[in-house]
């Protein structure tokens, strides 16, 4: 296959299994009851910037992360 042609797939499939992650990840956020997502520190309407920050394709406004992930997609240990 052509490299012109093989490259543009490759992001294709990669970004479909992102976003296939990504609606698995909040399909599952979306099952939990509101008293689970409170324990969570998580409300209903914060779903989708909660995943987008947790998975690094957002920036990070908010510490509730665990302290290894935060390192893992935000990248910074100096913003602790």
């Amino acid at each position: 296959m052509n490299a012109n042609v093989a490259k543009p797939i490759r992001w294709l499939v990669n970004a479909v299994t992102v976003l296939q992650r990504r609606w698995h990840d909040c399909d599952e956020l979306q099952s939990l009851d509101s008293s689970a997502l409170r324990d969570l520190g998580i409300d209903r309407s914060e779903l989708q910037s909660y995943l987008a920050e947790s998975t690094g394709t957002a920036d990070c406004t908010r510490r509730r992360l665990t302290p290894q992930r935060w390192l893992t997609s935000c990248g910074n240990p100096k913003s602790l």
